[in-house]
Formats: C-alpha cells, structure tokens, sequence
C-alpha cells in the first residue's frame, strides 16, 4: 500500500514538473497539470497524505504542495483606503487608573 502510494507521489510530481516547462506556454502562466490535478480535488488528497505515519510520504506530499502548490509570496496592496495601526499610535493617559 505505502509502496503505490509513493510510487503514485513520485509520478505525480515528475508530470508537474513537465507542467512547469509547460507554463510559459499555457494563458495565465500556469501549470495546466497542476490546475488539472486542483480541479480534480487531488490538492485534498495529497494534503491528507501528510498525515500518513510513514515520513517518506509526508515529505512527499509536502515537497509537491510546496514546490507546485504553494502561496506566492506577494505582496498585499494596502490601497488608499487601508486604514493601518502603528504601534506607536496608541496614547496611555497618564497618572493611572482610578476606579
């Protein structure tokens, strides 16, 4: 059981890499495999696979959800509209409480 489901793990990653070198080609500069395999609700299934006991396939799966399905780093446009708090904005009166 664990030997296909690495076996599986390890074709799955090698066809998202070939998804990689498709990417420049595809609209939107996505991997067409690894939006095929989200899709298909695979994301779920290779996220349950990182609870499995054995850390061969918990470092498997995570690798794959790193390396193809990870969050960008971006930025977040705050906009003119953002309304931010510094900490320094904060004032403390002065003298206490008094109850």
């Amino acid at each position: 059981d664990s030997r296909i489901i690495q076996t599986c793990l390890d074709a799955l990653e090698r066809i998202l890499e070939v998804g990689e070198t498709l990417k420049d080609q595809s609209p939107g500069l996505i991997n067409p495999y690894a939006l095929n395999v989200e899709e298909a609700g695979g994301m779920e299934t290779i996220c349950d696979l990182q609870s499995h006991n054995l850390d061969d396939i918990y470092h498997r799966s995570k690798r794959i959800i790193d390396k193809f399905f990870g969050a960008e780093d971006e930025e977040i446009d705050m906009g003119e509209n953002f309304i931010g708090y510094e900490q320094n904005d904060m004032t403390v009166p002065q003298g206490g409480f008094n109850f």
